[in-house]
């Protein structure tokens, strides 16, 4: 049994919890990526996505073209979005 494994089972770890922790720490990632060139990203305002500047006109989550291009507001979604609790479609 590995280390892992018995923190698993001595912490009663579940699935669920090791996907919901593995979720935030990616978002964390991400929203560290756009902080540090937020003028590579925009946010669609639509859906509130943060999109790669140069990969489309159309946001393929929502369809919207409208777009916010300011670094300061992308920064600022950035954080709300690493902050907000994460969430497993599916699971109830």
């Amino acid at each position: 049994m590995t280390k892992l494994q018995k923190l698993i089972q001595r912490f009663n770890i579940t699935e669920t919890d090791k996907i919901i922790n593995l979720v935030g720490a990616v978002r964390i990632f991400q929203s560290a990526t756009v902080m540090i060139d937020p003028i590579d990203y925009k946010v669609c305002d639509g859906c509130d996505c943060i999109l790669f500047a140069g990969a489309t006109f159309v946001c393929p989550k929502c369809s919207s073209y409208r777009f916010e291009l300011d670094p300061y507001n992308i920064i600022t979604k950035a954080i709300e979005l690493s902050n907000k609790e994460p969430t497993i479609l599916g699971l109830e």
